[in-house]
């Protein structure tokens, strides 16, 4: 796939340039208080040096300013902040509401946010680039039993069989964001599980709310495409799923490692800030941790809270989408955390394979 690796690299290095703010051009604790609190999940080896002296002690409330979109992978940010669970933990945090994922890893690298929430693999071609970021803690997971993204193809060209409909994919516009793991995983998904030569598609960009009308006006043939919106354009009438082509970075071959899940969207802030205010994120952690896990006990309990957050009709925010499709969990697996790693690198979305101690920090709640 010549011309697409060329057009790839390109919107990596763009992305790398733009999401955080231009870095190229410009250059982008006291002991950990386990006397007082337990250590979080996959901290218990930490060392003392990992947190400066001059961080906040364990009994001041800390600041922190966190920047993030408001939607439902960010969700248990928002029910942490508005439940009191960062209260709980000592923490007085500001939330800073963005409209782009890009302008989040900026802000991050500016300093105007002490740390942020954005795409795991966003993160991982930011890393590769040579920014010295650390994932924090892991706000939603993609899972194969429940998959939250799927491959649709026009109804009009979804006449015969599935192989058929895959195959009149070819020399159309298939509406993506062009550059990302979606992309890449469109073509492998494509390109191994139905023979389809991604050269012969035509990827353009299209706004997920605008996917319903594309398809309806004939100017796509196919999308990836999200819930809710997968649900509106199925009952709609317009498209029909393909299938879930994003397991193909965890669970399908050539290049999946047989995990069931893995993390699409993550907390971060550069290593050296994460050094220097180790009480602050383990504080963070914890808060997260109990903010998911009540999730995870009686998602229904938070439905008002899911409804003023995203501003999607109640019945479609919890139990249909949140937090089963879009999965949430308060230990990962280093499968789990490395199957974008690897399907990054394999298909050349980075240029390097990066080692999990680059990717995540030391308080990341990784299952030992």
């Amino acid at each position: 796939m010549p011309h697409l690796r060329q057009l790839m690299l390109a919107a990596l290095v763009s992305l790398a340039l733009v999401g955080c703010g231009g870095a190229q051009e410009a250059a982008t604790n006291e002991e950990a208080t386990t006397d007082t609190a337990p250590p979080v999940a996959g901290t218990e080896g930490a060392s003392e040096e990992a947190t400066s002296s001059n961080a906040t002690a364990a009994g001041e409330e800390i600041a922190l300013r966190v920047g993030l979109l408001e939607f439902l992978p960010t969700f248990n940010i928002y029910v942490a902040e508005q439940e009191g669970y960062f209260d709980d933990e000592g923490l007085d945090v500001e939330l800073v509401y963005m409209q782009d994922q890009n302008l989040v890893g900026q802000a991050v690298e500016s300093g105007e946010v002490d740390l942020g929430s954005r795409n795991y693999d966003g993160i991982l071609a930011a890393i590769a680039q040579g920014f010295d970021w650390r994932v924090i803690y892991p706000h939603v997971l993609y899972s194969s039993n429940s998959p939250d993204a799927q491959l649709m193809i026009r109804s009009d060209l979804y006449t015969g069989s599935a192989e058929d409909a895959a195959k009149a994919l070819e020399n159309e516009p298939f509406a993506v964001n062009v550059g990302g793991q979606s992309w890449m995983s469109v073509q492998v998904y494509l390109e191994n599980n139905w023979n389809v030569d991604p050269e012969k598609i035509e990827f353009v960009d299209v706004a997920y709310s605008d996917m319903l009308a594309a398809f309806d006006q004939g100017t796509v043939a196919g999308a990836h495409v999200v819930e809710p919106f997968v649900a509106a354009i199925e009952e709609a009438g317009v498209a029909k799923s393909l299938g879930p082509h994003l397991d193909s970075v965890a669970m399908l071959p050539p290049y999946g490692n047989g995990t069931e899940r893995f993390v699409i969207q993550s907390s971060f802030a550069r290593a050296d800030w994460i050094e220097e205010n180790g009480e602050a994120v383990q504080r963070f952690v914890r808060a997260m941790d109990s903010a998911t896990q009540a999730i995870l006990d009686d998602p229904e309990q938070f439905n008002d809270l899911a409804v003023e957050f995203t501003g999607l009709e109640e019945d479609v925010v919890l139990g249909g989408l949140y937090p089963e499709r879009y999965s949430v969990d308060t230990v990962i697996t280093p499968d789990e955390a490395r199957a974008p790693i690897n399907f990054n690198f394999a298909t050349g979305l980075i240029d390097r394979e990066l080692d999990l101690d680059e990717v995540l920090s030391e308080f990341f709640p990784l299952e030992q």
